[in-house]
């Protein structure tokens, strides 16, 4: 992975639950996160 590249990930495993989890990294994650939350 590149210093300057921002990655998704689903973080929970397959099946029936009442959280989920995305994991969020890289440089442009806070501006990403604004985008889809706020």
């Amino acid at each position: 992975m590149l210093g300057d590249e921002t990655i998704a990930a689903i973080a929970t495993p397959p099946g029936i639950g009442g959280i989920a989890v995305i994991r969020l990294s890289g440089k442009n994650a806070l501006i990403v996160t604004e985008k889809i939350f706020i």
